[in-house]
């Protein structure tokens, strides 16, 4: 179970969200709501509002899952630029599969995703996953002019507003989302998985600093929850960091399971923007020797 685990931090299991927002907490009052970003409300041209600071092409992430003192598996998030017929697109990857002793039950999950690398609409989703004697592989095309997508398993879905798959969602929200985050809001979006739709949402808890072989990285925490029937059911199942600064890179993802806790930590990286978050060292003064 621990591997399945893995694709939180891409998505947070997730096929393709159609509604995102943020609620202020300390705004609400009675049945009142302010959305700061609503999917339906972004216009045609672009989801990437603001310039992008957040990520850059050739960005590569790494992590560890392990649970207890056992590695159990390892997962990677890549981004760089293709060509697509006349045009280029960012294309996405992330992969997660068992390493070591886990291998006994073998875990191979990839997901793909080719975006507009203007406007951060996706043109293209892959899922293809293998869990034991489980697989399953779909392949989603966007229509975003006609609010549809197409699904080589289960045919035309149509949905409200423009869309986005597990990965744009991601760097989107990397781009946009978190930054106007204050301590405990919520973001509330509709997902998709297994031809089922889901209430998910995700608390901000502040920002604390997380130990990692880097050093302690200021990261600010995330706890997603969705309803019953869903992969995270209880608050705290799952725990988010990610760093606090206009990155917003994954650090470490902590997952309690019924008989025990699982993590998965960041354990290399490449090509980022700028530097992690670390907190500084305090210099120790050198006392006086008397004479």
């Amino acid at each position: 179970m621990i591997l399945r685990y893995l694709s939180v931090i891409i998505g947070l299991f997730t096929v393709y969200s159609t509604d995102a927002r943020i609620v202020q907490m300390d705004s609400i009052k009675t049945d009142t709501v302010i959305k700061i970003i609503h999917q339906n409300d972004i216009k045609a041209d672009s989801v990437f509002k603001e310039p992008v600071n957040a990520f850059q092409a050739g960005e590569y992430l790494e992590y560890n899952a392990k649970y207890g003192l056992i590695n159990g598996g390892i997962a990677s998030l890549s981004l760089d630029i293709v060509a697509e017929g006349y045009s280029y697109v960012y294309y996405s990857k992330a992969v997660a599969r068992t390493t070591g002793i886990a291998k006994m039950f073998q875990v191979l999950d990839i997901y793909e995703s080719y975006f507009d690398i203007n406007t951060g609409y996706p043109r293209l989703a892959v899922r293809n996953v293998r869990e034991g004697n489980y697989e399953k592989y779909n392949e989603l095309r966007f229509d975003q002019e006609n609010n549809r997508i197409l699904s080589t398993n289960s045919g035309v879905h149509k949905v409200n507003g423009y869309m986005l798959d597990v990965l744009s969602m991601f760097y989107y929200a990397r781009t946009y989302l978190f930054r106007y985050l204050s301590n405990k809001d919520r973001i509330e979006m509709n997902i998709y998985f297994n031809d089922k739709f889901y209430p998910l949402v995700i608390h901000y808890n502040g920002t604390e600093y997380v130990k990692t072989k880097f050093g302690k990285v200021k990261c600010m925490k995330f706890t997603p929850i969705v309803e019953a029937g869903g992969m995270v059911e209880k608050e705290d199942d799952i725990k988010i960091w990610l760093t606090a600064d206009e990155k917003y890179l994954p650090i470490k993802v902590s997952v309690n399971l019924p008989v025990g806790k699982a993590n998965l930590e960041l354990v290399k990286f490449k090509n980022i923007k700028g530097k992690l978050p670390l907190k500084e060292k305090r210099r120790r003064k050198k006392r006086k020797r008397r004479k």
